[in-house]
């Protein structure tokens, strides 16, 4: 699951793992962290993802890169509020 990306009803921040699947990465300005569980993880920066689909590629936004996270996360809540 490390190098997968799931869907989270959950989750209110876009997390990638691999800096390699980013692309427009910003390093964080300034330091940055989320809970995940009981744990605090840094966020190193932000970018863009494209996930290949059925229909085709699929862009998320403002990805958080978080190399500790155990796996990849697509926000539900924030494509919802995007009207997909």
């Amino acid at each position: 699951m490390r190098d997968s990306f799931l869907l989270d009803s959950g989750s209110d921040t876009h997390i990638c793992n691999n800096l390699s699947r980013i692309s427009n990465y910003q390093p964080s300005e300034q330091p940055e962290s989320i809970f995940a569980g009981g744990t605090l993880l840094q966020i190193l920066g932000y970018g863009q993802v494209y996930l290949r689909l059925q229909d085709g590629l699929f862009q998320l936004n403002n990805i958080a890169y978080i190399p500790d996270f155990h796996t990849s996360l697509a926000s539900l809540d924030l494509m919802l509020k995007r009207g997909y």
